[in-house]
């Protein structure tokens, strides 16, 4: 909640003296629960905040709880994330090689990061030529996510470095590359060349990382945390797991390493998927829409239902 309580409220309170209607777009999946946790105090500070909200902007259904009691849900609306499918568009031949394995995100625990490591010897023991690369700003500590949010379990976090000496190093460094941040040409190159995106994550909103790789036409592994829960189904978009399943993660693997024919089938139909649903012209219409009813509804003197 530093983020609320150090800008985001100042935010709402300084755009509602100025503007007169406030849009919330809530990027997160774990609001709900850091609320709970703030303190009386930071809970009166938010609601207030919120009771200044004219919509707030969810990305998937299931994310509308979040504001249970601070925003009517009549003025909560739900508008996904969109992709550049233009840019994010790998052509005819989108499998990949299975022998490389992505993972793009927060290097930490929270986002299943340790969870792969855990599962990456039994893997490579299995097939020794495997590649697991790794994009991301490294967390040696978490900074939102510090519970499952299918559970509501607190996280046992661990030091993603530690998980590395432990699990990886000196005996599996040839089927691990940690490449740190990268740039939408090297990212690029990288969703061509997979076979396999992996997002074994325990808390989301909705994932980018997600969207590209269905853009790119690519076999998927993730838990059904936030929009992903909403939009995934599974063993057509993608194979899920709960967070933490390590053993699952492994086996789940091993299906679309040894399957050719689900990975292209699952990433022909991640494709079609982000084209019919999640281009940029399709969701920028959606937000469009969403903003003219508020303004409509400010012309002609009305309070606004969504």
């Amino acid at each position: 909640m530093a983020g609320w309580l150090g800008r985001d409220v100042w935010c709402i309170v300084i755009a509602k003296l100025l503007v007169g209607n406030v849009v919330v777009h809530m990027r997160a999946g774990h609001f709900k629960r850091n609320y709970e946790n703030a303190g009386v105090l930071g809970r009166l500070i938010i609601r207030a905040a919120c009771s200044l909200i004219s919509v707030g902007i969810v990305q998937a259904d299931s994310l509308k709880d979040q504001f249970d009691g601070l925003i009517p849900r009549r003025h909560i609306k739900r508008i996904y994330n969109a992709v550049d499918t233009a840019f994010y568009n790998n052509g005819p031949s989108a499998t990949g090689d299975p022998m490389k394995v992505f993972f793009m995100g927060h290097i930490s625990c929270a986002k299943g990061y340790c969870d792969i490591l855990k599962a990456l010897p039994a893997i490579a023991e299995k097939y020794p030529e495997i590649v697991f690369q790794f994009a991301g700003t490294k967390l040696q500590e978490e900074r939102n996510i510090f519970f499952n949010q299918l559970t509501g379990e607190p996280l046992v976090c661990e030091d993603p470095d530690a998980c590395y000496v432990t699990y990886i190093k000196d005996r599996f460094d040839k089927n691990y590359r940690y490449l740190g941040v990268v740039g939408e040409r090297e990212k690029l190159k990288l969703f061509k060349e997979c076979g396999i995106f992996l997002l074994p994550t325990y808390s989301e909103g909705f994932s980018m990382a997600i969207l590209e790789a269905m853009a790119m036409g690519k076999a998927i592994i993730c838990t059904p945390v936030g929009a992903l829960g909403e939009i995934m189904v599974d063993g057509l978009h993608g194979l899920l797991l709960l967070p933490g399943d390590i053993e699952r993660l492994k086996s789940h693997i091993v299906r679309l390493i040894e399957d050719p024919t689900l990975r292209h089938t699952m990433g022909a139909a991640n494709r079609l998927y982000a084209v019919d649903n999640f281009t940029i012209e399709k969701i920028s219409g959606q937000l469009g829409d969403c903003f003219e009813e508020l303004l409509s509804t400010q012309r002609h003197g009305k309070r606004y239902h969504s």
